[in-house]
C-alpha cells in the first residue's frame, strides 16, 4: 500500500539500534495487511531523547530495546506486572506501556524442556526481568542470575527468589547447570564454548551475536533469539492495531529476516539539517569516498544550484538530479549526501533505498528556518517551504534506515552518535 501524508508512524528506540530487524518484520506485517504505516529505527540513549523524538515525529506507538526498557516506568501508564516496558501505544495523547517480551519468550521456549533444567541467566536488565517472570510462572526451580553488577542481579534474585552471582563466578557455575540464557549484548560466551558440557541448551536473546551459530555448529541445542523478536513484535502489532492475537498467529508465521549490511551510507533530510557536514566527517572516519548529489549536478551542468533554479527552473533541476542518481546505482564504499528533495520522486526513492543505508537527520522546521536563509527554495516563502517540509517528511521516514535527532546536538555529538551506530554494524 502506498504511503500518504496521514500514514501512521511507529518506531523502535535503542542505542545502538541500526542492527535491529524490527523494521523488516513490521514492513512484512504492514504489507500483508495493507496498512498505511511505516516503522523506523531511532537512536536514543535515554528516555528524554525518546520522548522528545516520539512527540516531534508524532508516533502512534513504539517499541524500546536496550538500554531503555527500564527507563519508562515513571512516565508511562503501565498495564503490566513487571517493570520492564518494551511496547508503548499512544492514544489521545496518553502513553500506555506493555511488555510483549513475555509472549515472545514463552513462544521461544514452548517446544523445549527448559522447566526441568538448571539455568544460568546472564544479565539483569529489562530482558532478564521478562525472562525471570516467565521462568517463575512456568515453575522453574533452579536459576542462577549472573551479572557484572552484582547489586542489580540481587534485586532480581529477591524479586523472583532465585540465586545471584557476579559474572566472575560464571566458569564455576557452568559445571553445575545445563542451560544458559544470555541477555548481555557483548559476546563473552564464544571463547568459553569448549568449557560447556554437550548436554547444554543455549538461548541467546541478542540475535546479532554470532555465538549461537558457533554453538549449533559444535553440536549444542539452541533456541534462536529471532523467535523471541518475531513474536514480541507480533504481540506489539496486535496492541498497536487493536487486533486479536489468536487471529494474528494464524495469519502470520515466523520467518527469516536478513541482517542489515552496509554497502554505502546515505544521508537524507531537509535542506540545512547537516547532511553535507556529517557526510564528510563520516567519510573521513571510514576512509570512504564522499559524494554530494548537488555537487554532481553542478559539475554536470556547469552551473550553481541557485543559477539552475533561476535560469532553468526546478523541473529541469529534478531531471538532472535523477540522471545523476542513476549513475550511482553500482557504487560501493561511498558516503552520499542526497539533495533534500530527491525523494519526492518515487523512482528515486527506490534507487536510494537500493544504493545505501540511509540516515535521516531530523530537525524541526524552526531549526531549518534558522539555517537556510540563502537557499533557492526559501525564496518561495514560509508557507510554501513548510508545505515542502511536511510533504517530504513521510518520504524521509519511509526511506530511512536510521533516524537521529539533529536539533540539539552539536556537530561532534551528532557525529559520535552516527558513527557509533555505523560501527555497531561493522563490529557485530
Amino acid at each position: 500500500m502506498s504511503l500518504s501524508l496521514n500514514s501512521n508512524i511507529y518506531a523502535v528506540f535503542g542505542y545502538p539500534i541500526l542492527h535491529s530487524l524490527s523494521p523488516q518484520i513490521y514492513d512484512f506485517f504492514f504489507k500483508k495487511d495493507e496498512k498505511d504505516a511505516v516503522y523506523l529505527r531511532i537512536s536514543a540513549k535515554n528516555s528524554k531523547e525518546l520522548f522528545e523524538l516520539s512527540q516531534k515525529l508524532k508516533l502512534a506507538g513504539y517499541n524500546v530495546t536496550a538500554p531503555l526498557k527500564n527507563s519508562l516506568k515513571r512516565v508511562v501508564i503501565k498495564n503490566e506486572k513487571i517493570d520492564a516496558i518494551n511496547c508503548v501505544k499512544i492514544e489521545n495523547g496518553k502513553s500506555y506501556g506493555y511488555n510483549t517480551d513475555i509472549f515472545g519468550i514463552e513462544k521461544s521456549l514452548e517446544k523445549s524442556d527448559f522447566v526441568k533444567r538448571d539455568i544460568i541467566l546472564l544479565g539483569a536488565g529489562g530482558a532478564a526481568d521478562a525472562i525471570l517472570y516467565v521462568l517463575k510462572k512456568k515453575g522453574v526451580n533452579s536459576v542462577s542470575i549472573c551479572n557484572r553488577n552484582l547489586e542489580k542481579a540481587e534485586i532480581l534474585s529477591k524479586k523472583y527468589n532465585y540465586s545471584a552471582y557476579s559474572l566472575n563466578f560464571l566458569d564455576k557455575l557452568i559445571v553445575s547447570h545445563n542451560m544458559l540464557i544470555n541477555t548481555i549484548p557483548v559476546d563473552i560466551l564464544s571463547e568459553k564454548l569448549k568449557h560447556f558440557p554437550k548436554n547444554y541448551l543455549f538461548f541467546d536473546a541478542v540475535y546479532k551475536n554470532s555465538f549461537l551459530k558457533r554453538a549449533k555448529d559444535a553440536g549444542y541445542k539452541i533456541i534462536d533469539g529471532k523467535i523471541w523478536l518475531f513474536y514480541q513484535a507480533l504481540k506489539s502489532y496486535s496492541i498497536f492495531m487493536s487486533e486479536d492475537m489468536e487471529n494474528l498467529e494464524k495469519r502470520f508465521k515466523d520467518r527469516k529476516f536478513k541482517a542489515h549490511k552496509i554497502k554505502n551510507i546515505g544521508f537524507i533530510g531537509f535542506m540545512g539539517v547537516g547532511k553535507t557536514t556529517m557526510g564528510k566527517m563520516i567519510a573521513r572516519k571510514l576512509n570512504w569516498d564522499y559524494i554530494d548529489t548537488d555537487e554532481l549536478i553542478k559539475k554536470k551542468t556547469g552551473k550553481s544550484i541557485p543559477k539552475i533554479f533561476e535560469e532553468n527552473g526546478e523541473e529541469y533541476f529534478r531531471k538532472i538530479e535523477k540522471e545523476v542518481l542513476s549513475e550511482l546505482i553500482n557504487c560501493e564504499r561511498k558516503v552520499i549526501s542526497y539533495g533534500g528533495g530527491i525523494l519526492e520522486d518515487s523512482d528515486n526513492r527506490k534507487i536510494v533505498d537500493e544504493i545505501s543505508t540511509n540516515i535521516w537527520i531530523y530537525t524541526s522546521f524552526n531549526t531549518v528556518l534558522e539555517r537556510i536563509h540563502n537557499r533557492p527554495l526559501f525564496k518561495g516563502g514560509y508557507k510554501k517551504l513548510n508545505e515542502r517540509f511536511e510533504k517530504r517528511f513521510i518520504y524521509y521516514a519511509k526511506t530511512s534506515d536510521l533516524v537521529v535527532d539533529g536539533d540539539e546536538k552539536n556537530e561532534n555529538e551528532l557525529f559520535e552518535r552516527i558513527f557509533y551506530e555505523i560501527d555497531s554494524i561493522f563490529n557485530s
